[in-house]
């Protein structure tokens, strides 16, 4: 790699970890809201949530397989939630996943899948791959201390 390309691509790497700071726009962060209006949420929300609930156990009931794709969906739901975006936008990203996820099991289903996925059989890490684990653990934890503002 040529100089020029190896301090650009350094600066930049520097610009992305140093360089973000809190914008606290549109996600209203947790602690922000009165107890008075959390509450008043709160009140409005459970009823949902308690139907939701239910509406899970039924399902699972009914197909213990189920469990995986509403699993996925979830996690699509937390995704989509702490991405700042419209909500409208993020009502039809949610529904394209829904339908996706629908024709993705259909076909598994289609070509004999059971619902149980066979484990792979495991071999120790070899001095290496230790390393490199090593490596993506610290890069991990160091990225979140920087953009927490815990390391400059």
């Amino acid at each position: 790699m040529h100089k020029p390309r190896l301090t650009t691509l350094a600066v930049v790497a520097a610009l992305i970890f140093v360089g973000p700071r809190p914008a606290h726009a549109m996600h209203i962060a947790e602690g922000i809201l009165p107890i008075g209006w959390a509450g008043l949420w709160f009140a409005v929300a459970a009823p949902f949530v308690l139907w939701g609930l239910h509406t899970i156990n039924r399902r699972r009931a009914a197909d213990p397989r189920a469990t995986t794709m509403i699993a996925l969906v979830g996690a699509g739901v937390f995704l989509v939630s702490c991405m700042p975006v419209p909500i409208p936008l993020a009502g039809l990203v949610l529904l394209r996943c829904l339908e996706q996820a629908d024709r993705t099991h259909e076909s598994m289903v289609a070509r004999g899948f059971t619902g149980r996925l066979p484990l792979a059989s495991m071999r120790p890490l070899r001095r290496g791959e230790w390393g490199m684990l090593a490596a993506w653990i610290l890069a991990v934890l160091s990225a979140f201390l920087v953009l927490d503002g815990r390391l400059p």
